[in-house]
């Protein structure tokens, strides 16, 4: 497909950081008071973003169906996975549960984005032949009434009501991104910087003004933050605009390429080095501006040996795996 652009590999760079933030600051949710939790649905509106970015980017550039890549994906999560089981193992919570998620990746959707991703891998070159062949005003016809169901109504019923039942976090909303990612490719390009700021600031301010009305009038604790779900049509435009501005960013950087290229990786470990973290914090302990900055200096860390770890990976199993991939007979 495509070659990538280095104001994209950013944006994934930054989105895999705010994931990493916002699951950190999970760990503090339930409980959460105060000004705590402005900074939590913050976070959460800004950053719950970085799924669809990261679909919308892989829309933008079009899936092809690949039995290599989708291999070596699932030999990723099972590295990570046994790492998960040996840490459980360790720390003495070793469960059924925990073994079959990280044994069967793909079947018990341990990490549901990558197996979206490999859903949508397996009809992508159905949906790339039928988009050469979609005119415009179809296009928009068929992304309008997806929005509208897998958006507008979860949206509006804030949740109650949901053809999906998985708050946006699978195939179905996926496959509406990774549409709107191949209309974008088509027809997008008259689309102004300004129309995309427009929509990035609109999408990120409606979740969090309204996510934060319905948190501090019917929650004493925690959060309400269903309008910065995947299937909010407020992610969808935040998302959308922040693509947008980053697909109009024109930098040429081999550094910010090379750690984008440790992404998948990272998105899957980062949950055993986090989780191995945290565990080390009285987090009854920290609140306010406190809060603010662990929460940072945690998903920092976690991003970099995360990072550390995946290229360790590439390096040794990774090479083994691809030479095994290339030589075999498989396409």
């Amino acid at each position: 497909m495509c070659e990538r652009k280095t104001g994209l590999e950013l944006l994934r760079v930054i989105a895999i950081l705010g994931i990493i933030a916002m699951h950190t600051f999970g760990h503090w949710m339930e409980d959460c008071i105060g000004c705590d939790r402005i900074y939590g649905l913050l976070i959460t509106s800004v950053f719950n973003t970085g799924v669809s970015c990261f679909m919308l980017i892989s829309g933008y550039f079009g899936i092809s169906r690949n039995i290599k890549k989708a291999f070596s994906l699932e030999i990723l999560m099972l590295f990570y996975g046994m790492l998960y089981i040996l840490a459980h193992y360790a720390h003495n919570d070793l469960n059924k549960e925990i073994i079959f998620g990280n044994v069967f990746p793909l079947m018990s959707n341990r990490y549901w984005y990558i197996t979206t991703y490999i859903m949508l891998m397996v009809i992508s070159d159905e949906l790339n032949y039928a988009w050469n062949r979609t005119d415009l005003k179809t296009s928009r016809i068929i992304l309008l009434i997806l929005v509208l169901f897998f958006y507008m109504v979860p949206t509006i019923s804030l949740g109650k009501v949901s053809y999906t039942h998985d708050a946006g976090k699978g195939v179905i909303n996926m496959f509406v991104v990774y549409n709107i990612g191949r209309y974008l490719r088509k027809y997008g390009k008259g689309i102004s910087k300004n129309v995309y700021y427009v929509m990035a600031l609109t999408g990120c301010l409606m979740s969090f003004g309204l996510d934060c009305i319905v948190t501090f009038l019917f929650y004493e604790k925690g959060l309400f933050y269903t309008l910065s779900l995947d299937w909010s049509v407020f992610t969808l435009l935040g998302s959308i605009g922040i693509f947008g501005i980053f697909n109009n960013v024109n930098i040429d950087c081999i550094i910010i390429n090379k750690i984008a290229s440790l992404v998948t990786g990272i998105y899957v470990c980062e949950e055993l080095v986090r989780d191995i973290i945290v565990m080390q914090i009285k987090k009854s302990e920290i609140h306010g501006i406190k809060l603010i900055i662990v929460n940072i200096m945690i998903s920092l860390i976690v991003f970099i040996l995360s990072a550390l770890i995946e290229m360790i990976r590439k390096k040794t199993i990774g090479k083994i795996i691809n030479k095994y991939l290339y030589e075999s007979k498989y396409q």
